[in-house]
């Protein structure tokens, strides 16, 4: 009978990924034989848990013009700082784009931890179709502004392993996905968020998006936040906390079809810039009712009185 040998620095590394990164850190740290079999220092045994990876799918069919490179990830910083996958994890690509002679069907990115910012790192990447985190266990990211940003042929996220507990801006962050048709964001930690300007501006293939896990209480920014989402129909913000908000323009400009809005009532206390809120929105008692149950009225949004908002019989 053969006995086959094991590979043990591939057995141990698919164990990892199968339990905790703070159970693994304690395999790894009393254990010396592990240590060697992987060849983990001190200083950087950490690192194998705090990378980010994230596999990313392609657009199907994608058009080429004359030595056009079609672009899948931004990057600010050495090579050494970032690993590419095409299909496979065996051999590392070292550039970020696409060529006409490719066939690429999925591509794994691995970031390692000196990075504390995914600003635009999707930014105008127009030919990915799909993007799935499967891991993501750094909690020190602190702006993800921009970070899809005009993705325009982008169709889904996975954001099931997904760390937002630190970011502080979210400004941008899906603007101009136009292509998206939903999003499941019960993952998100927004608690110390301040920035969510034109965050779903010009979304305009969602119908329904639920952001009743959102923690808002920093949050000053939120110009634009909606703007252009003609397809959202409902929308509960009734969680939010409006208590710090200064600038609001155009939070929901032409949500042309959004007929079942759950505002809460709020004074808005800090509220400087309300202009056009409902600019374009279909202008209707749901719109009227909102004013009224807030202080937006005293604020003259359209030039609307409160006498004329006494008037209705609702």
């Amino acid at each position: 009978m053969m006995i086959r040998k094991i590979n043990c620095k591939y057995l141990v590394q698919n164990i990892f990924e199968k339990i905790t990164p703070i159970r693994g850190l304690e395999i790894v740290r009393y254990n010396k034989a592990i240590q060697n079999e992987l060849k983990i220092s001190k200083k950087n045994y950490e690192k194998i848990f705090k990378q980010i990876k994230i596999e990313i799918f392609p657009k199907d069919n994608l058009k080429f013009k004359d030595n056009e490179q079609n672009i899948f990830i931004n990057f600010i910083g050495g090579k050494n700082l970032y690993h590419i996958y095409f299909d496979d994890n065996h051999q590392e690509i070292d550039r970020n784009y696409l060529l006409k002679e490719d066939q690429v069907k999925k591509i794994k990115i691995v970031i390692e931890p000196e990075f504390n910012s995914l600003k635009g790192l999707f930014k105008e990447c127009k030919c990915i179709k799909k993007i799935s985190f499967v891991k993501f266990n750094r909690n020190d990211i602190i702006d993800m502004s921009e970070m899809f940003y005009s993705c325009n042929s982008l169709t889904k996220i996975n954001f099931s392993h997904f760390n937002t507990e630190n970011v502080r801006n979210m400004e941008q962050m899906f603007m101009h996905c136009s292509e998206l048709r939903g999003l499941k964001l019960s993952s998100f930690n927004t608690k110390n968020v301040k920035d969510m300007s034109f965050m779903f501006c010009q979304c305009n293939a969602i119908k329904d998006l639920n952001l009743s896990n959102f923690n808002t209480e920093n949050v000053t920014e939120m110009v634009s936040m909606f703007f252009g989402c003609t397809k959202l129909k409902k929308l509960n913000l009734s969680s939010f906390n409006f208590d710090k908000v200064i600038h609001m323009k155009g939070m929901f400009n032409i949500c042309s079809s959004l007929v079942d809005l759950d505002f809460p009532q709020t004074n808005l206390p800090n509220a400087t810039d309300v202009k056009c809120i409902f600019n374009l929105c279909k202008f209707d008692l749901l719109c009227l009712l909102i004013l009224k149950n807030t202080n937006l009225i005293t604020k003259n949004v359209w030039g609307i009185t409160s006498d004329k908002l006494g008037n209705s019989k609702h």
